[in-house]
């Protein structure tokens, strides 16, 4: 097989309105395949939680779920865990950014899309994170198309399924985070003419409430700071995998 034209594809395990390098690979990406038919992570995960900056330090933001198991203890995929919507975690999740980014320079933009993330009925956690995601995504002005892995058909399972899923859109640059390096196959992606290329993360400081500079909270807080600026601050580059030394001892 010869793909002859670039398509650059990331494909990502739903999370709860992360980081800005998510967004950063979207921005990179022609096509983002929230990758929803994989196994609920099991214990502590961005799946379902995420940080933000308070005057008492970092504070986890946490979507309440009900079992990620049936009751024959079977894991279940990400796109059937369900939300726990018996406890008011969306009006605690909006006051919690509401009293400590309402007085940032685009607090309002920021709390306008939370109100809207947050006002939706959502009973299952794939399509909560998804929208967020994506209507964040379209504030910023991010192109990607989007697409779920669930909606494509595809049964096969590790390194397999994501040069499946490559291969259903024709796509040919591969861009993931280090964090892939114990488990990729490469010499699959190389089979199947699809270059992988490592993120390498680099989101500009900026001014922060409360203490030191961190990029690892939410996006939200970002655009509190930043509004539709919140680009700028993001210079993420990609390395093919062959030109980092020794990157299968990494």
């Amino acid at each position: 097989m010869s793909k002859t034209n670039e398509k650059t594809i990331v494909i990502l395990q739903p999370q709860y309105i992360p980081w800005a390098g998510v967004f950063d690979q979207i921005r990179l990406a022609d096509i983002f395949v929230h990758y929803d038919d994989v196994q609920y992570p099991q214990g502590r995960s961005f799946t379902n939680r995420v940080q933000i900056k308070t005057e008492q330090g970092q504070k986890w933001m946490s979507v309440p779920v009900n079992s990620s198991r049936k009751e024959q203890d079977k894991p279940l995929n990400i796109n059937k865990v369900s939300i726990d919507n018996t406890q008011k975690w969306c009006r605690k999740h909006f006051e919690l950014l509401r009293h400590n980014y309402a007085k940032a320079e685009f607090g309002n933009d920021m709390l306008e899309l939370a109100d809207d993330i947050l006002n939706h009925d959502f009973e299952l956690l794939s399509d909560l994170n998804i929208y967020a995601l994506e209507k964040i995504s379209n504030y910023l002005g991010l192109e990607a198309r989007f697409e779920r892995s669930s909606k494509l058909g595809i049964t096969s399972h590790s390194t397999q399924h994501l040069i499946d899923i490559c291969n259903h859109f024709d796509a040919n640059i591969y861009i993931t985070g280090l964090g892939a390096r114990n488990y990729v196959d490469y010499d699959n992606f190389e089979s199947n003419d699809i270059q992988l290329y490592y993120m390498n993360y680099d989101v500009k400081p900026y001014q922060q409430f409360y203490g030191e500079f961190t990029p690892y909270v939410t996006i939200l807080d970002l655009i509190a700071h930043k509004g539709q600026n919140a680009l700028e601050h993001m210079h993420s580059s990609t390395q093919y995998w062959k030109d980092i030394p020794d990157i299968m001892e990494l």
